[in-house]
């Protein structure tokens, strides 16, 4: 889940990363997958419990 952090209201971030991107990832025991797509690439990210995987993916995919 994608947060729009601009201070430390939620305990979640501080004044330090506003305008940064901040995501909220809450692992469980059945997998979730979601990519995330900007301008220089795009970045598969994988959840679930005990693990947290970022990978790289080409422009396009």
């Amino acid at each position: 889940m994608p947060l729009a952090v601009k201070d430390s209201l939620t305990g979640l971030g501080s004044p330090a990363h506003e305008g940064a991107l901040t995501l909220l990832a809450w692992p469980g025991a059945a997998v979730s997958r979601f990519a995330l797509h900007e301008a220089s690439g795009a970045v598969d990210i994988t959840a679930r419990t005990g693990e947290l995987r970022f990978s790289a993916l080409p422009n396009g995919a």
